[in-house]
């Protein structure tokens, strides 16, 4: 999109900034996070915006972002200005670390990006608990306890049994009854969760192969620890997702939450789009196109020993 496609209140309010910015060269990204639009300024700074007024999100991204930037390695979002209307933040370069790319990628490089990204979450659950109360964050910890859990199954499986092949009933059977039979690995503190460790929020350098910034931070709570590890199965697969844990020892012990958690997810996905009759949303349930197959958890931990 060029600058004419800039939504006409976003241009007045970067035009009445007093800062020197290059107006002849931005970029429009709608829906740039979950509240938020953003306008790139000459590939060197971001401008946020909030689609509702009456959200602070956007400010909170850059609160959090200050407060735990002493306890991670990798480049946050910062800010250079800030109005009721918009935050201006030097960009974050690189691209979004896209599933294809770690694919063509040699074992040595796929490691060291698992190790930045395993250090980066690492970090995160580390952040000390008085921080994190001053950022006043939602608490999601009673979402996936056990109990929980247990009584959503119940509910989801009687509803979207019937709308199953047989193949992949069976896996959901089994992906779900394997977890909740082990209940003793489900004993978890609640920590610093990003919420959204999905390819656009994981800025790459592709020619260096190396991990260069986290961003957007507007759906983070205190959480399950196995949350952000979820999403390297959702994003990457499960092998990926294994060098992580590899070259991390503290993330183990939530792998087997975090991929079950993984499939519950995609279940739950496919649940809401029976329920709002949203077809779109429930193909991909239908194929199930992992690169990991069920097992128990006996099985998991036979292998790993």
């Amino acid at each position: 999109m060029n600058n004419k496609e800039i939504p006409f209140k976003y241009r007045n309010i970067l035009e009445d900034l007093d800062f020197d910015l290059n107006l002849d060269n931005m970029v429009f990204k709608p829906n740039a996070g979950f509240d938020t639009d953003a306008v790139i300024i000459d590939n060197e700074y971001v401008a946020l915006f909030s689609k509702n007024r009456n959200s602070d999100s956007i400010k909170k991204t850059i609160m959090l972002s200050d407060q735990i930037r002493d306890y991670v390695t990798l480049q946050l979002p910062s800010s250079v200005l800030r109005t009721d209307e918009v935050i201006l933040s030097p960009m974050i370069k690189g691209f979004p670390l896209e599933r294809h790319y770690i694919n063509a990628l040699t074992g040595k490089q796929k490691d060291g990006l698992a190790d930045q990204i395993g250090n980066f979450i690492s970090e995160l659950q580390s952040v000390p608990e008085s921080i994190i109360k001053k950022l006043e964050l939602p608490d999601r910890c009673s979402i996936y306890t056990h109990e929980a859990i247990c009584s959503r199954y119940i509910k989801m499986a009687n509803r979207i049994a019937p709308n199953l092949n047989l193949h992949t009933a069976e896996w959901i059977r089994e992906h779900c009854e394997s977890y909740l039979d082990n209940n003793k690995i489900d004993a978890w503190d609640g920590v610093l969760c990003h919420g959204e460790m999905a390819p656009v929020h994981i800025h790459c350098d592709y020619e260096n192969t190396e991990i260069i910034g986290i961003l957007d931070f507007d759906q983070s709570y205190v959480g399950d620890p196995a949350d952000d590890l979820f999403f390297m199965f959702w994003c990457y697969g499960q092998s990926f997702a294994e060098r992580i844990i590899k070259k991390h020892n503290n993330l183990e012990k939530h792998f087997l939450r975090a991929r079950f958690l993984m499939g519950f997810k995609m279940i739950e996905w496919f649940y809401k789009g029976i329920t709002l009759d949203k077809h779109r949303w429930t193909g991909q349930l239908l194929s199930l196109p992992f690169d990991f197959t069920p097992i128990t958890y006996a099985e998991f931990d036979k292998k790993n020993k």
